[in-house]
């Protein structure tokens, strides 16, 4: 089996740093105008919106029609203009990390034929999630222009700040009056619905700016030197977007993604340091210290969520061997596994399996506490349990080859994008939160780990099977 190396991919970057990185996406494939708006739509709108209090599911409801509904639209469009004119001019491809993934689909798509299947509406919503989750990384992979980031940054960053407001309304018992604002009184979760989730939507957030600070530099990389107001706004509206993000984020008391920033804001500088001229070190530095300086804050004025971190901090260091309370869980879901290791519980199925494989588990471990739960809390854990053996030997299979190209990259000093050293560290961040909460399962979270693939990919992987050159028009159709 014969790859086609990333040297001769799509995207090429010349030595002076004028990147042509944006080559690779089908003029006029999909309209960009089109693909412009609905990828912006799926993206940025989802975490702020809710479907009212007396809808079923009130806050998933919306966020996945916001979600996937464009995402949908683009699918249909892709796959008319593939049904009815071919792959013409070679202008539409899927990677080979497509190609795995859509593998892994088939998968899941075929596993009620060897797997019980005990709730078919979980079951359907799981394939729809994970074939948008697909769809939109091919879409991104052939369409999404790195310079439509920024705007997205913005947007999300907007996003961002606002469920930072109405947190503290929240929080604050103060949201009543506001319709559109989640209607829970005395939770810091904004309208995302959950505090893990908040706190990882904020570090996604914050990342982003991080990354955008770091656009946002002169020819000579002169910080904040001397400008008019009107080019000085954008850095400095950035930096105070970055600061109340940073304050709602310690103010999340989620640790996971407290965390999870962190690990992707080091591989950011990591891969700055090995690829020079890309991002400025200087501004990413500067946004770091914004991001202390909004801990700092958090813990003069806004000490009683400051001292909740606190306590949950020293208590997983005191009580390690429960792993924030997730022990039980964790032993529970690897209890699920066995009972099950070929064939898997069946895709969305874990939570209709939790209750007989916590019985089991507890025959063994009776000193283990009673919990239930809907996820592993370990997004790799529930891939096992779900999918099988095999799903999840080829789930790692892909990550270790995919770092395996970022470290070759790094060592090689590619010169890769600043566009894809901003998605290389987000999925850092992703995976790394991946191990703690579920940030697989919420699509609104989930579509920037397909965004960020699509990117990285586009730089750093092989582009293609040599076989898919044959008859590819019917494969693609």
């Amino acid at each position: 089996m014969k790859l086609r190396s990333g040297k001769n991919s799509h995207t090429h970057v010349d030595p002076k740093g004028s990147d042509s990185r944006d080559a690779l996406q089908c003029e006029g494939f999909i309209d960009p105008r089109v693909f412009f708006i609905l990828s912006i739509i799926a993206l940025g709108l989802p975490n702020i919106v809710f479907s009212g209090k007396f809808w079923f599911q009130t806050l998933h409801m919306m966020k996945w029609f916001f979600a996937m509904i464009p995402i949908a639209v683009l699918a249909i469009l892709a796959g008319y203009r593939l049904f009815r004119h071919g792959n013409r001019k070679n202008s539409f491809r899927v990677d080979v990390f497509g190609w795995i993934w859509l593998l892994l689909l088939l998968y899941v798509t075929a596993q009620p034929l060897w797997t019980e299947i005990r709730s078919l509406p979980t079951f359907l919503r799981e394939w729809f999630f994970f074939a948008t989750l697909w769809c939109f990384y091919v879409l991104c992979y052939n369409n999404f222009q790195g310079k439509w980031l920024r705007v997205l940054f913005w947007i999300a960053a907007a996003n961002a700040v606002f469920n930072v407001i109405f947190a503290e309304l929240q929080f604050a018992g103060l949201n009543g009056p506001f319709p559109f604002i989640l209607p829970t009184p005395g939770h810091y979760i904004g309208n995302t619905g959950q505090q893990n989730m908040f706190g990882f939507w904020l570090a996604i957030c914050g990342l982003n700016l991080v990354g955008l600070f770091g656009f946002l530099r002169e020819r000579k990389d002169n910080v904040l030197s001397s400008r008019g107001p009107a080019e000085l706004l954008p850095e400095l509206l950035c930096l105070v977007f970055l600061f109340i993000i940073g304050w709602g984020l310690w103010g999340s008391t989620s640790r996971s993604s407290i965390l999870s920033l962190a690990c992707g804001i080091l591989f950011m500088v990591l891969t700055v340091v090995r690829v020079p001229g890309r991002l400025s070190l200087k501004r990413v530095f500067i946004a770091i210290l914004i991001l202390i300086l909004a801990l700092s804050s958090s813990i003069l004025f806004n000490s009683q969520r400051m001292q909740r971190t606190l306590t949950k901090t020293v208590e997983i260091v005191k009580n390690y061997r429960s792993i924030g309370k997730r022990d039980s869980i964790w032993m529970t879901s690897w209890t699920m596994f066995r009972m099950q290791p070929v064939s898997g519980v069946g895709l969305g199925q874990y939570k209709w399996h939790y209750l007989d494989a916590q019985k089991e588990m507890l025959k063994d471990y009776p000193e283990k506490d009673w919990k239930y739960t809907y996820w592993a809390h370990n997004e790799y854990l529930q891939w096992f349990c779900e999918a099988g053996l095999l799903p999840g030997l080829i789930l790692i299979f892909m990550a270790f080859w995919w770092l395996w190209n970022f470290i070759r990259s790094l060592v090689m000093k590619k010169n890769i994008s600043s566009e894809a050293i901003w998605a290389c560290s987000l999925l850092f961040l992703i995976w790394f939160n991946a191990l703690w909460t579920r940030p697989f399962h919420r699509i609104e979270d989930a579509l920037w780990m397909s965004l960020a693939f699509a990117i990285a990919n586009r730089e750093i992987l092989p582009v293609e099977f040599e076989w898919t050159k044959v008859r590819r028009n019917y494969l693609y159709r």
